[in-house]
């Protein structure tokens, strides 16, 4: 059978994320020590993924809520430090479209591509849950990009992302952060929940009474 268009689309997502890890990499290695990188990398893992993959399910949880948390952590910090594009052109001598268009495909295609997956894959994912066990993955949805969180923290304790923010002290900006995230965690498992996990995990109706 000829892929399909759902089939075509996983591989433009896929692509625009490697090409814009690619450029980043090449402009600047040191991109390699942002978090919103990682977050890309998780995307492009997830979206490159063949449908009938076994990690499907873990990986979309990841990515998807990592898009919604990824977007409220990049206003979060443009809110603090709304030079960051600027310096970042001047940093790369690129022009300042070209670190606009960068930023939108760092921070924002991840929930636009979700959303479109969602929209036509939808009961693909659901089958793709239901494969796995229902404790374990409300876990893993709601706790894995908070962990891959905590791991960069470890390899990265200072950044760009954290450090020399105008206005505020760097832990109190990174305790900010870490509220953000939590809030924007809740925000996006509750629209997977909506999405796709109350669907692929119905409640479990009651065994009627013998008659």
């Amino acid at each position: 059978m000829a892929p399909s268009y759902r089939y075509y689309f996983r591989q433009a997502a896929a692509a625009t994320c490697a090409i814009t890890l690619a450029s980043d990499y090449f402009r600047s290695p040191e991109v390699l020590e942002l978090f919103s990188i990682w977050a890309l990398a998780v995307h492009f893992v997830y979206f490159q993924l063949p449908g009938k993959s076994r990690a499907l399910a873990y990986s979309h949880a990841c990515s998807f809520v990592g898009a919604g948390v990824g977007v409220a952590l990049y206003c979060h910090l443009f809110m603090w430090k709304p030079t960051i594009e600027t310096d970042r052109m001047e940093l790369w001598d690129v022009s300042f479209s070209t670190v606009v268009v960068r930023a939108a495909l760092v921070h924002f295609a991840p929930v636009v591509f979700h959303a479109l997956d969602v929209s036509f894959n939808q009961q693909h994912l659901i089958a793709a849950y239901q494969a796995k066990p229902r404790k374990l993955m409300y876990l893993w949805a709601f706790m894995s990009f908070g962990a891959l969180g905590l791991v960069y923290n470890v390899v990265f304790p200072e950044n760009e992302e954290s450090t020399n923010i105008p206005g505020i002290d760097s832990r109190d900006f990174l305790y900010r952060s870490r509220v953000v995230t939590l809030l924007s965690t809740l925000v996006s498992f509750g629209i997977l929940w909506s999405l796709v996990l109350r669907r692929a995990y119905p409640p479990r109706r009651s065994r009627s009474r013998s008659q």
